[in-house]
């Protein structure tokens, strides 16, 4: 509820299209004009350590789940569990989760997803389940990974090649 509260306020409006006008969602995580940028985060920082101890050739799951609920223990919630602590899979969906939750609305879950080849499944899944959502006209693929190069800079060095699906 702490991150909850941090992420998102609720404001009566004069106008509402989708909640009652006496309880409508905004977000809240950049109040400031002054500093509307998050720029460095140290749950950032922690949640980058513990994956790069998931991800190593011999994951160091039990360091990585300590930081993961130093996290979790400053906003209020449990300790993962053991079951979870003990399997590279399980503790790489809690990081997911939990970089996902703790860093919402800061613009990371995209590279989050990039970094850990999880855009097809992920993204994929939102829509699948989702059944307000107009269709998907085209599905997250291999190709989702990168932007096209734009064709002034392709015009101007012909050693540049457009990236695969554009």
């Amino acid at each position: 509820m702490i991150r909850s509260s941090q992420s998102i306020v609720y404001y009566k409006c004069s106008w509402g299209n989708y909640y009652p006008s006496d309880n409508y969602p905004f977000m809240y995580k950049c109040r400031s004009a002054y500093s509307s940028i998050i720029k460095f985060r140290y749950a950032d920082v922690l949640l980058l350590k513990a994956e790069a101890l998931i991800m190593k050739a011999s994951p160091d799951l039990n360091a990585a789940a300590d930081i993961i609920d130093k996290v979790r223990q400053r906003a209020g919630l449990s300790k993962l569990s053991s079951s979870v602590r003990g399997n590279k899979d399980a503790m790489e969906q809690a990081l997911l989760k939990e970089r996902r939750l703790e860093l919402a609305f800061e613009g990371q879950r995209w590279f989050d997803l990039v970094r850990l080849d999880k855009v097809e499944t992920v993204m994929n899944a939102v829509f699948a389940k989702d059944p307000g959502r107009k269709a998907l006209a085209y599905p997250f693929d291999q190709n989702s990974y990168r932007l096209p190069i734009p064709q002034a800079a392709i015009d101007k060095n012909k050693n540049l090649v457009q990236n695969a699906g554009y």
